[in-house]
């Protein structure tokens, strides 16, 4: 199986979208629920020592929201573990690594599977080869808004978010420091895709596939 890019956190303009509502969190792609009660997604760690605090600050943010959670769980952190990041069943796994200057600063990828269908597994690396020269609020920014894809959600074109796009340049938001949580709008997307009543999948997302593969391509 290939794997379908969710995100890339790219570092420049790819190009000019249509104007967007200032609240978009479009899914495509959802873990699936098993019965009443949030959802308990594993993240592996296989994250260097520098990035474990951002990891645990970013999934403490996300885990303010009641229906789905994520889990950290140590993972190998060697250097050839890193550099595979090897696919897990049923989980997140996180990894860094020096990936070069391929224009990300990281990104979230899932297994190829049709558009609709439950998410199986994710891949998130970071890239050391940019992020080693940032801030620390841009790193803290970046690992909120990679969970957030983790978990299902597209971008947001919002201030008060890790959720916006503002690193890639492509679509307007609002002038503001790098956000480090996730805000409200986010949480009600969240509710809509695993709360209550929704027992076994989430109701189709307000956009399409091809919308939304823009959004976080």
């Amino acid at each position: 199986m290939g794997a379908a890019v969710l995100t890339a956190f790219g570092l420049a303009a790819l190009g000019a979208s249509p104007a967007m509502a200032d609240h978009v969190n479009p899914w495509d792609r959802y873990w699936q629920k098993t019965g009443p009660g949030p959802i308990e997604v594993p993240v592996i760690d296989s994250t260097s020592p520098k990035w474990k605090p951002h990891l645990q600050g970013a999934v403490e943010k996300w885990n303010d929201n009641p229906d789905i959670k994520a889990r950290i769980v140590p993972g190998e952190n060697d250097l050839e573990a890193r550099q595979k990041c090897e696919r897990i069943k049923g989980a997140v796994h996180v990894c860094d690594d020096d990936l070069g200057d391929d224009g990300n600063r990281g990104g979230a990828a899932f297994e190829d599977a049709p558009h609709g269908t439950p998410i199986e597994s994710v891949e998130l690396k970071l890239n050391n080869f940019y992020l080693d020269n940032e801030p620390e609020e841009v790193k803290q920014h970046d690992v909120c808004h990679e969970i957030g894809h983790s978990l299902g959600l597209g971008h947001q074109y919002a201030a008060g978010t890790c959720m916006n796009d503002k690193a890639a340049g492509s679509d307007p938001v609002p002038e503001e420091p790098w956000q480090p949580q996730p805000n409200e709008h986010d949480f009600e997307q969240l509710k809509a895709m695993y709360g209550p009543g929704n027992d076994e999948q989430p109701p189709p997302s307000d956009q399409n596939a091809n919308q939304f593969e823009r959004r976080t391509a």
